[in-house]
């Protein structure tokens, strides 16, 4: 795993938060972070260690993450965004991390748990019978 010793950035968390801050940090299930696979996209937070008035400073940010290897608990998957404070990641780096960095996973308009997958749903039934 990185670490800001030896790769100037490593990864929060999300349990950690979520037991800290439960009504302002939400995360989905420890079921459902366990339960993810390969193509699936996963939002992690990453923390950079920069420097601000000569003084150091840490930064998260929140970039997505599409998975290319499970491996037990250990995951593997490609970086899909490119960091906005830090030239230390880009896109396509492979990051390794476990279900307790995972802070949401992404539900597809396509899936029944989405919020839309019924309006979606109604509207290709819709399109369909008219032909458009």
């Amino acid at each position: 795993m990185p670490t800001f010793e030896t790769d100037g950035w490593e990864l929060d968390n999300a349990e950690e938060k979520n037991l800290t801050y439960p009504d302002q940090f939400e995360i989905p299930s420890l079921e459902e972070r366990r339960s993810v696979k390969v193509g699936q996209k996963v939002k992690l937070l990453f923390l950079f260690q920069l420097e601000e008035d000569g003084r150091p400073v840490i930064q998260c940010e929140r970039m997505w993450v599409r998975l290319v290897r499970v491996s037990g608990e250990r995951y593997e998957g490609k970086l899909l965004n490119k960091p906005y404070t830090s030239k230390l990641l880009r896109v396509g780096n492979v990051i390794t991390f476990g279900p307790e960095h995972i802070a949401t996973v992404l539900i597809p308009k396509t899936d029944p748990r989405h919020p839309d997958y019924k309006k979606n749903g109604l509207m290709t039934l819709l399109r369909n019978i008219l032909g458009k």
